[in-house]
């Protein structure tokens, strides 16, 4: 009996043997060859496990502060509320904050370039910024805007600045259809949905290997 791996295409093809070199000479004969394989059909459907920052509004609210997106103005515990309307880079509290322009696609008139060349000019402050301990890239909603290698680009550039300056740093889609979060090149990614409110408890200064956010999703 041969065992064969799960991610084997049947049909089953052999096409080699090799045996044992014995002490008396003689040959190998084979009669029924027989492979154990794993059973056909789909797959059973698997449980889906959220990405460690998300939780609850209580562990949110268990950070030094919190911010929103969408919903409400400021207040309910929270000290601001990104709207995907913000235009300059700020600081608040440790974490710099850059919008970026997602209005023209990635090759139109050199949109990708200015984003890139934006993202850039914020990366270098943050870094020098004793004060900066964390940045948040803050996009619209565009889905068609940024091409793959543009998102890419972004999230290797963010993921160079967490290993060579030792600081955080996260990407919030504003205005997205649902609620998502995960990571890409191991920076945060977290998307806002248009409706509800989403709670960012927020902690620039947290340990190394603690994740700097903790997000509620709106509540249906």
């Amino acid at each position: 009996r041969l065992p064969v791996p799960a991610t084997a295409e049947q049909p089953l093809r052999v096409t080699r043997l090799s045996a044992a070199r014995g002490a008396r000479p003689g040959r190998l004969l084979l009669d029924t060859l027989t492979a154990t394989t794993p059973p056909t059909g789909p797959a059973a459907p698997g449980t889906a496990r959220p990405d460690p920052v998300v939780g609850t509004a209580a562990q949110a609210a268990a950070r030094p502060w919190r911010f929103a997106v969408g919903g409400a103005p400021a207040g309910g515990g929270a000290e601001l509320v990104l709207t995907g309307t913000e235009r300059a880079p700020f600081l608040h509290r440790g974490v710099r904050f850059v919008p970026l322009d997602t209005g023209r696609r990635t090759l139109d008139r050199g949109a990708g370039l200015a984003r890139m060349r934006a993202l850039g000019q914020a990366l270098e402050a943050a870094a020098r910024e004793p004060g900066t301990a964390a940045l948040a890239v803050v996009l619209p909603y565009a889905p068609d805007t940024l091409d793959r290698k543009e998102t890419a680009l972004l999230a290797l550039r963010l993921a160079e600045f967490r290993r060579t300056t030792g600081k955080k740093a996260a990407v919030l889609t504003v205005g997205a259809p649902r609620f998502t979060a995960g990571r890409q090149e191991g920076v945060l990614t977290v998307a806002a949905p248009r409706t509800g409110r989403t709670l960012f408890g927020a902690d620039a200064f947290a340990a190394p290997g603690r994740d700097w956010l903790s997000v509620a999703p709106p509540q249906p």
